[in-house]
């Protein structure tokens, strides 16, 4: 081979084995021997690759590396993903120092990872999904530099070590380790970075430390599918939290106050669910750090579908904060727009959003308009599209879902001019995922409460209107696209609309 080779290629070659020759290519810098089936060993002999910055062998039938390893001081990638056979690392592993990603992703023989007998500095990069490790060593906590660990669908993880709290990781996802039962206790926690930890699918988790909960930086928090039974109330002090699920969490009796700035929280499932305390006391809170982040595209989403053990204190503690949240959002929106420096961006962006959804037959006492069915007419106030403390509008509709479904919600809105002119809009409630309904077999009846600010009819004639007419639509949206009609599933009960008033309900 030219001794000034760069790049070796060989992926989906039948290939079974590399010549001695290859280890003394000073230049190399990539080597690829992905789905070389026919590769089940790599020489022994010193490895001079002193240029070699990435090698996969990704499918190969390679049962580990040679102890030579380490010899590769400008190693900076790893991969060994689904290499079915490969059982273990040598621990001379922690001798590459230009290390900084090592995927063991899908090696399902894999079971046993090497003590870290020496810091690593660089290394930001883990994956052992999908492997049979039942445990990690306590020498984890040499990994200095990691940043993200990947763990998920590690079916015979039982433990994790407490040095796992000495990494400063970013992303932590341990979704779908079905063995795990708890994480371990502690009182200190180095994770100030911490951005997101999976928990999705811990089948076995009961328990998570209020350490935990009460992290600053933490963005996303995933526990649904675990066996929790209630969160801490640590949480309020995770002024980060962004996104929160829990859905499906079949033993969740309790929920305490909430973080008032989270976006998405998802309690979908929670069979058991019963207490639910209130997450805000006034729209103020939270309101200047919307305003002074300038988040025009900040769409909210708390859901509590199938939640039907709930108490009335609870039902009435969510649809609180629900109106407090719209209020919030649509004052927040209101004084963006009113900012000349944020005029431009505000129209190319989608105006925020506020959904909520509860079970409940019941609208708020809150909204002006009620009505039984599925359509409502009201006056308008005279130059209420002008008037500078228009916020816009909220609206509700209590649904019987009848079947699971794939649910979709809006309206068709129609103003009329007082010279007889009708103009239609059609709406669908911002959502910022699509969720199903209908966990259970039982037929239940659903609060949909949500805010939308009009922008459409602002630039349009028809922002004169005397009169409007609101037909609240749901839909069955398919999971692999399309829309089917709602017949059967779901139907509109009652609606009622409310239009909204920097000073006032209107």
């Amino acid at each position: 081979m030219p001794h000034n080779m760069r790049f070796l290629n060989l992926d989906n070659t039948a290939v079974e084995e590399l010549p001695r020759s290859i280890c003394s290519l000073e230049k190399l810098v990539e080597l690829n021997l992905e789905c070389c089936e026919g590769i089940k060993n790599l020489p022994n002999s010193t490895w001079k690759l002193n240029s070699l910055t990435s090698l996969y062998l990704c499918g190969t039938s390679i049962e580990g590396l040679p102890l030579s390893i380490d010899c590769l001081s400008s190693i900076a990638s790893v991969q060994l993903k689904f290499c079915k056979r490969l059982v273990s690392l040598p621990t001379s592993i922690c001798k590459l120092k230009s290390l900084e990603r090592l995927s063991l992703e899908g090696c399902s023989s894999f079971r046993n990872f090497p003590e870290i007998l020496e810091p690593m500095e660089h290394l930001e990069d883990l994956s052992l999904s999908l492997t049979e490790i039942k445990e990690l060593p306590y020498s984890i906590e040499n990994l200095v530099g990691l940043k993200t660990l990947r763990l998920y669908e590690c079916k015979s993880l039982e433990s994790l070590p407490s040095s796992i709290y000495n990494l400063n990781l970013t992303i932590f996802a341990l979704d779908g380790c079905c063995r795990l039962k708890k994480m371990p206790p502690s009182s200190v926690i180095l994770w100030s970075s911490i951005r997101g930890l999976d928990l999705h699918g811990c089948l076995a988790l009961e328990e998570v430390p209020d350490c935990i909960y009460s992290l600053t930086s933490i963005w996303r928090l995933d526990l649904s599918e675990s066996m929790i039974k209630s969160i801490s109330p640590a949480i309020k002090q995770a002024s980060g939290l962004r996104f929160l699920y829990v859905s499906n969490c079949k033993c969740l009796q309790y929920l305490p106050e909430l973080p008032y700035l989270l976006k998405v929280f998802d309690a979908s499932g929670c069979m058991k669910l019963e207490t639910v305390s209130r997450s805000m006391t006034a729209l103020t809170q939270g309101l200047d750090e919307i305003c002074e982040s300038g988040l025009l595209d900040r769409h909210e989403q708390h859901l509590f579908y199938d939640c039907l053990n709930l108490d009335e204190n609870a039902r009435n503690n969510i649809v609180d904060d629900a109106y407090l949240r719209i209020m919030r959002t649509a004052t927040a929106n209101h004084r963006l727009s009113l900012l000349k420096k944020f005029q431009s961006e505000f129209q190319e962006q989608n105006s925020p959003s506020v959904a909520v959804v509860c079970p409940g037959n019941e609208l708020p006492k809150w909204l002006s308009y009620q009505m039984e069915g599925s359509s409502i007419k009201i006056k308008l106030p005279l130059n209420w599209c002008h008037d500078a403390n228009f916020l816009g509008i909220a609206l509700c509709a209590v649904v019987t879902i009848h079947k699971p479904c794939w649910l979709d919600y809006g309206f068709k809105f129609t103003f009329k001019t007082v010279n007889g002119e009708n103009h239609q809009f059609n709406r669908c409630a911002r959502t910022y995922e699509r969720v199903r309904t209908g966990w259970g077999d039982q037929e239940s009846d659903h609060l949909f409460v949500w805010y939308d600010r009009l922008e459409e009819v602002w630039t349009t004639d028809f922002n004169n209107a005397a009169e409007a007419s609101f037909d609240f639509f749901v839909q069955n949206k398919r999971h692999a696209g399309g829309v089917q009609s709602a017949v059967g599933y779901c139907s509109v009960k009652r609606c009622g609309v409310c239009l909204l008033s920097d000073d006032q309900m209107m």
